[in-house]
């Protein structure tokens, strides 16, 4: 097989993990992952289960985790750290 014929199934599971909830994509009968609410529930768990201060906290991102990790500083959350890892770089 090769990408080519995967495309679509790409482009859909892009579609369904934007880093902000989508309201676009609402009532489509679609689940909607953001990865903004994963960060921030990876926040809540550290600082609930291990008294881990925010700004303690670092990053790692590989391939598409990368674009996570650097949308995520774009968009203000502050991580102590980030390393990230892609087969282009």
């Amino acid at each position: 097989e090769t990408k080519d014929k995967h495309l679509n199934d790409f482009v859909d599971w892009i579609r369904r993990h934007p880093f902000e909830d989508d309201q676009s994509i609402k009532g489509e009968n679609v689940m909607v992952h953001p990865v903004r609410k994963d960060i921030d529930l990876c926040f809540e768990f550290l600082s609930v289960q291990f008294g881990v201060d925010s700004s303690n906290v670092g990053a790692i991102g590989f391939c598409w985790g990368v674009w996570a990790m650097t949308k995520a500083c774009a968009m203000g959350i502050n991580f102590k750290c980030g390393v990230g890892f892609h087969p282009s770089l």
